[in-house]
């Protein structure tokens, strides 16, 4: 597993995990941006541009799009996240990664969280156990 590595994913959003679920409701893209020892920060993919003020995401390039295997227009949530330990990978549909982003985009991913975090904006991460 490596940094820009996409897997399909059952991914636990912030509200869902909010009201007590413990399980994402079904897989979807989500990227690898962040890899410490064994905790690995997944973001989501979606296809339907994130609602709200303040929220942080980026569109993703056609081009990138490509690489990771998606077919429509496409957006990765950048203000929140899971964690999961790499030796805990339940909630995957498989190991193998379904595509890759460019290293490019993954300094603007880097880029638009560091922002962020110097801005004091919010950033959401949930534990996977």
């Amino acid at each position: 597993m490596r940094q820009g590595d996409l897997f399909q994913y059952r991914y636990l959003w912030a509200y869902q995990a909010k009201r007590g679920e413990e399980a994402g409701r079904k897989s979807r893209p989500c990227c690898l941006v962040i890899k410490v020892r064994d905790q690995l920060a997944l973001f989501p993919c979606t296809t339907q541009e994130p609602e709200g003020q303040g929220r942080i995401y980026l569109e993703i390039p056609d081009l990138e799009r490509k690489r990771a295997n998606l077919d429509a227009r496409s957006f990765i949530v950048l203000d929140e996240f899971n964690i999961v330990r790499d030796g805990q990978l339940y909630d995957f549909e498989s190991l193998r990664p379904q595509g890759q982003f460019s290293e490019q985009f993954l300094r603007k991913i880097a880029r638009v969280l560091k922002d962020a975090r110097a801005e004091k904006r919010q950033i959401q991460n949930t534990h996977r156990t």
